[in-house]
């Protein structure tokens, strides 16, 4: 866990980085105000609705 800078819901310096023990998967959070976030660097990248209708009907 390390300090992360301030939280944009309550205004204060208590922000907070976590992970897990793989290291894979990391969040922040305010030790105010609980608010959490999910590190943006770890969210899946965005898929596209058309390509997955396209496989679909190639198979």
């Amino acid at each position: 866990m390390m300090h992360d800078g301030w939280c944009p819901d309550c205004d204060l310096q208590t922000v907070v980085i976590d992970s897990d023990e793989q290291g894979g998967n990391a969040w922040a959070s305010c030790t105010e105000c609980g608010s959490g976030w999910v590190h943006r660097d770890e969210l899946p990248e965005p898929v596209a609705a058309g390509s997955v209708d396209e496989e679909r009907r190639a198979a």
